[in-house]
């Protein structure tokens, strides 16, 4: 949520590591906010996790990485 409320041209970014709904309670509404928003692309570390965050917000990650290597998060971002 803070992410997206800062301004500025650069793309926002979210690396999901654990899918905290599935085990804890989380007001629903800002989360759905949060992950829909076309401004945040959200980046899953497993076609697992992928999967379970499509079917969550009926967003699909624009990518997977395995352990947060460096290499394939570069490949994501473009950097």
């Amino acid at each position: 949520d803070k992410s997206l409320k800062m301004t500025g041209g650069s793309s926002k970014y979210l690396y999901l590591w654990d899918l905290e709904w599935l085990d804890q309670p989380l007001y629903f509404g800002a989360a759905m906010r949060i992950l829909r928003d076309p401004r945040l692309n959200i980046i899953a570390r497993s076609q697992s996790h992928a999967d379970n965050i499509e079917n969550f917000c009926n967003k699909k990650p624009i990518g997977i990485v395995s352990d947060w290597k460096r290499e394939e998060l570069l490949q994501i971002v473009g950097g």
